[in-house]
């Protein structure tokens, strides 16, 4: 029997195995028989390995793929479940829970609305009077006369000044 046949072989034997759920211990079991049967001669010219490395991988490949398998099918399954509880939630659509959602929304958005418009009458009735004690007209942007009359007071109280006018 030649390498690719003897490999194809092996391959379809734990393949076999894997399918009617064969544990580790038994495919170990296996792997040694097999092992047992092969002609030395012929092992010895295809196999660069040692007898104990070799099956150690062996071992470790059948492990691996089992535990893929394992992982692979317990998605599928939960896919499966989220699938069809998508599919149910689907069908039971609240339209009253979806008025009431979007009231919410909408009364949280006037609310927020309200809120932005007192705020910004509070600015503007800040500003108004800032304009008012400025020492600036709004309108003609010079030196309104109060603020000139409130100057010119506050220099007078002084008396004697230090600088020239």
């Amino acid at each position: 029997m030649d390498k690719k046949k003897l490999q194809e072989t092996i391959i379809a034997v734990l393949e076999y195995l894997q399918d009617k759920g064969a544990g580790n211990k038994t495919i170990q079991g296996v792997l040694l028989e097999l092992n047992n049967t092969i002609n030395p001669d012929i092992a010895s010219q295809y196999i660069d390995t040692t007898e104990e490395d070799y099956r150690r991988i062996a071992i470790e490949s059948i492990t691996s793929y089992h535990d893929t398998n394992k992982t692979f099918h317990d998605i599928a399954i939960q896919q499966a479940k989220e699938i069809q509880k998508i599919k149910q939630e689907r069908d039971l659509i609240d339209v009253d829970l979806l008025q009431e959602k979007f009231s919410d929304i909408q009364e949280h958005m006037i609310s927020e609305i309200k809120r932005a418009n007192r705020e910004i009458s509070r600015l503007t009735q800040k500003v108004k009077a800032l304009e008012e004690e400025s020492n600036l007209d709004p309108l003609t942007k010079v030196f309104n006369r109060r603020a000139l009359n409130t100057y010119l007071e506050n220099i007078c109280k002084i008396g004697k000044l230090h600088h020239e006018l």
